[in-house]
């Protein structure tokens, strides 16, 4: 078997986050902090903070210079911002919407291999015991291992997986993956009221009259830590970009997209 560190067989590229139209949820203050791993790898190969404020949610890359992505769940649209080039983009739910749909039409072809038709329509088996906080999905190609913990509140449970959501859409969008797996899993997790703290992503790929046994795998894990308040610090934080949203030249999408590195090195799964 090989395990793929850092990347894995992809289609094409483009962009964003997305939330069911006319949805905005309000819940209680919190964050939470995103350690994103490859394969057995002990050093995380990105780090990022999600601050929830509000109905607004601010998502910041920890440790070096990225772009940075805010959710405004009541327009139903995302800012993307980078700070070293001085831009700003909005994008909006439609786009993504369309290559949702685009990109399950291409999953039917008969070219297509097994594990991105399973991305695409997933058919998992749940492996659970009660109320306990570990759970499996396995299908043929593709496995979720996961740990959760329980919410605080019914309320942020919901501003969470609306969050959730949109990530794996600009997630898959950005690598020009279907998303219906993650969806689902996000699914499975919000029927349990389990928020994910640990989630390990097998992805099986074999190739034409190859044993499974030598197949290629592409392995990723996530770690996440809740703090179910906002500090000082964080709030400032959310200060200095709100300032920065009135500064920065906005530019179209396709402009921002061309001179923004795309693929798992651009905003990892998770």
């Amino acid at each position: 078997m090989i395990v793929l560190r850092h990347t894995f067989p992809i289609f094409l590229s483009p962009l964003l986050w997305i939330v069911a139209a006319g949805c905005s949820v309000e819940g209680a203050d919190f964050s939470v902090e995103t350690a994103i791993y490859d394969g057995d790898e002990n050093e995380p190969a990105s780090r990022l903070l999600t601050l929830f404020a509000g109905t607004q949610i601010y998502d910041f890359p920890l440790g070096r210079s990225g772009n940075v992505v805010v959710l405004d769940s009541k327009q139903n649209r995302f800012t993307i911002l980078n700070h070293t080039r001085g831009e700003q983009t909005l994008v909006a739910v439609k786009r993504l919407r369309e290559h949702e749909q685009e990109i399950g039409r291409r999953s039917r072809g008969d070219d297509v291999p097994l594990w991105f038709r399973e991305l695409a329509r997933p058919e998992f088996k749940l492996n659970a015991v009660g109320n306990k906080p570990f759970m499996t999905l396995a299908g043929s190609a593709i496995t979720y291992e996961v740990r959760g913990t329980e919410f605080r509140d019914h309320a942020s449970m919901q501003l969470y997986f609306l969050f959730a959501d949109a990530t794996a859409r600009l997630n898959y969008f950005l690598l020009d993956w279907p998303p219906q797996a993650r969806l689902k899993l996000n699914e499975t997790l919000q029927a349990r009221h389990l928020m994910p703290v640990s989630v390990r992503l097998s992805i099986r790929s074999w190739l034409p009259n190859q044993q499974r046994d030598l197949d290629v795998r592409y392995e990723h894990r996530v770690e996440h830590h809740v703090t179910w308040h906002l500090t000082d610090e964080n709030r400032k934080k959310i200060a200095r970009l709100n300032h920065d949203l009135s500064q920065l030249d906005a530019v179209p999408l396709n402009q921002y997209l061309k001179t923004t590195q795309q693929g798992p090195g651009w905003r990892k799964l998770r």
